[in-house]
């Protein structure tokens, strides 16, 4: 069960209680969750009391004023705090590992962030001929046309020649335009998507992996 299946079904569960006690238990338990590093589509520890039996207990805390409900939540803290221990010295044994590999993957990052760097202006010299070839090509077309109808009266055939030329660079500059469209608004987009995607594997799984191992 995620996260917020857990709280949408515990707040359905207390829905007949006051509403300020039943605000003050899906507090508590975010803040709970947010502890314990679990996300909002995180999965709940395995050994945790199903909402129902927390809103048995949150109700039998409400009718019984010597056992009010913030002993189970006192319980559920004692729970978090002996395992923060254990989860503080993972993070310092990783942070010494991350020390000691230093010179490995840091070169190894290195090379990668070298590597998408030279891939993007690689991109962009390439966007940047094409548009330079495309606005060319659309000049040179409309003056070729201009030229050709002018020659029509005089040289018919070489005018209609001239014409001929200048709509097929025209047409080629279009095209070389569509491409420029769909470049920036497609191709690019979905390479800097790729490369936040790489990126985030990079340095998300480390994150990933520990809070898998605290769930």
């Amino acid at each position: 069960m995620t996260k917020q299946e857990f709280l949408e079904k515990l707040n359905n569960l207390l829905s007949d209680i006051p509403k300020t006690e039943r605000d003050s238990a899906i507090q508590y338990y975010e803040e709970y969750f947010e502890e314990a590093g679990i996300g909002e589509y995180g999965t709940i520890p395995e050994d945790m009391e199903s909402p129902e039996a927390i809103a048995q207990d949150i109700r039998a805390g409400l009718g019984n004023e010597e056992q009010p409900r913030e002993d189970y939540f006192q319980k559920e803290q004692n729970i978090t705090k002996e395992k923060q221990p254990m989860d503080s010295s993972k993070i310092i044994l990783l942070i010494i590992l991350a020390v000691f590999t230093l010179p490995i993957w840091g070169g190894i990052l290195v090379s990668i962030v070298g590597v998408l760097l030279g891939i993007v202006c690689a991109l962009f010299g390439i966007a940047v001929a094409i548009v330079s070839v495309m606005a060319s090509l659309l000049v040179a077309g409309i003056v070729v046309v201009v030229v050709g109808a002018m020659k029509l009266a005089v040289a018919p055939i070489a005018g209609i020649t001239a014409i001929g030329v200048g709509l097929i660079l025209f047409a080629i500059g279009l095209l070389l335009l569509m491409l420029v469209i769909w470049s920036f608004s497609v191709l690019i987009p979905a390479i800097f998507r790729g490369i936040g995607w790489i990126f985030q594997r990079i340095f998300g799984r480390k994150e990933k992996g520990v809070n898998e191992k605290v769930l």
